[in-house]
């Protein structure tokens, strides 16, 4: 097992490839039908590091390395260098504190998904379910994901570059799976963990208490109470470890039993971490677990999406544009100001949307 900064000479040159793609000039003439697979395969990486790269970069970018586009990649990661923070936050108590926040003094339709959007007639927008309800309305966001964005029929079609902005990128499955442990059997100071031809990629730590530890901010009513007897004491430290498995990963499990996956995972974490006193310490530890794929969502129909090899400079700018002052659009992959694949992007574009909207609405 290797650290991040171990000084072994193939995995350090497996990093500095990696740290090397946002310090590349003169991105515009990286040809658009090149992968990710051909840039590191043109770094000469050993065939050890290259399935580590299959585990771990090409897991965590959502596709085969020979599907990504490096030119566009590229740009995403000059922009985590130029445009992001320092650190990492997390959201108390969870993503849902966004969605309540937005919701407020908001009409919402849950179930209500949506077969079509009519904007033939200047003075609407209808909007049709797929049981045939209709709402009319005069600006809508549309926020659907590439994975299931040709599922609305528009009227009039949208505009071709819209299409194969859409069509230029790429969402597979993604899965999670979740262990609630009660105990730590890795070292303290490990936070995530890359794995090439085990069961999982890769696999992650948090703890109620250090690394991870949830920071209530002075808001004591996020801290949940324990809800029965056999909840755990307050003051003796909870840990969950987050398998994830993109795309091919993911879709190896389909059929397989959650019950199954869960047990493979904890097998994998007994052959890391076992030891001759203690063999199996993550079933020792284990209390519960599930297994989540977000493939499974038929409105959603994937993890995020990525640039696929030949795509255009400006597809997210496409994806992005208003069609005709009404209909606006957000998501991850619009996010042509930042890097997309992530929660944050998808957040802001959200934001930017409904901003347009607003605008759109005040000039009619």
């Amino acid at each position: 097992m290797l650290k991040y900064d171990d000084d072994d000479e193939e995995f350090l040159k497996f990093n500095l490839s990696v740290a090397d793609l946002s310090d590349l000039e003169n991105i515009d003439q990286i040809p658009p039908e090149k992968s990710m697979r051909d840039y590191f395969d043109e770094v000469g990486l050993s065939p050890s590091m290259m399935k580590l790269c299959e585990s771990g970069y090409a897991n965590t970018a959502g596709g085969p390395l020979e599907d990504i586009s490096m030119r566009t990649t590229c740009r995403y990661e000059k922009q985590w260098i130029e445009l992001e923070d320092e650190g990492d936050f997390r959201v108390v108590p969870s993503f849902m504190r966004f969605v309540n926040l937005f919701a407020e003094g908001v009409t919402t339709r849950l179930n209500w998904p949506v077969a079509s959007v009519d904007y033939s007639q200047s003075y609407r927008i209808l909007v049709t379910s797929t049981s045939g309800k209709q709402l009319s309305c005069r600006a809508l966001v549309v926020t659907m994901s590439t994975a299931v964005f040709s599922k609305i029929a528009y009227t009039p079609d949208l505009p071709q570059e819209k299409i194969e902005a859409v069509n230029s990128f790429s969402m597979r499955r993604a899965g999670k799976v979740l262990l609630h442990m009660s105990g730590r059997f890795w070292p303290e100071d490990a936070h995530g963990v890359i794995c090439s031809e085990c069961f999982l990629p890769e696999f992650w730590f948090n703890s109620s208490k250090g690394i991870g530890h949830l920071q209530p901010n002075g808001d004591n009513t996020l801290i949940a109470e324990p809800e029965t007897e056999d909840a755990v004491e307050e003051d003796k430290a909870q840990y969950l470890i987050t398998g994830f498995a993109g795309a091919l990963y993911a879709e190896s499990f389909v059929g397989v039993d959650h019950d199954k996956i869960i047990e493979n995972f904890l097998d994998q974490l007994d052959m890391i971490y076992g030891t001759v006193d203690e063999p199996k310490p993550a079933h020792k530890h284990f209390v519960r677990g599930m297994y989540k794929d977000w493939g499974d969502e038929p409105w959603i129909g994937g993890g995020y999406a990525f640039p696929r090899v030949g795509q255009s400079d400006t597809a997210s700018q496409d994806l992005a544009a208003p069609v005709d002052n009404r209909i606006f659009f957000a998501g991850e992959a619009t996010a042509f100001e930042q890097p997309g694949m992530s929660v944050h992007a998808a957040i802001d574009t959200g934001s930017r949307a409904s901003v347009q909207a607003a605008r759109a609405l005040q000039e009619q």
